[in-house]
């Protein structure tokens, strides 16, 4: 009788742990989720951007322009994520 009572307060524990454990994922996946949101809404303008840009161009050198900035944004934005990643790796170490 005793065992089984030991039994029963151990898996009520570790169903406490597990719920606690899934609440901590379900704040860190909406966290995640709005980043990702916050992200593509910045890739969304600066293919806005772009696609005005395009737009406008009157010529093949207005064109070049377009692609061009749009490029170096790009750039600036991969820069930037590689940046995050390495602190990121940095500070799980």
């Amino acid at each position: 009788m005793t065992k089984m009572l030991i039994m029963l307060f151990i898996l009520s524990l570790s169903s406490l742990s597990f719920a606690k454990h899934h609440e901590e994922k379900g704040k860190n996946f909406e966290a995640k989720k709005a980043k990702a949101i916050e992200v593509t809404d910045k890739r969304i303008q600066g293919l806005q951007k772009l696609k005005s840009c395009l737009s406008s161009a009157s010529n093949k050198d207005a064109l070049k322009a377009c692609r061009k900035n749009h490029k170096s944004m790009v750039k600036e934005h991969r820069h930037e994520m590689k940046k995050r990643r390495a602190e990121r790796k940095k500070n799980k170490k």
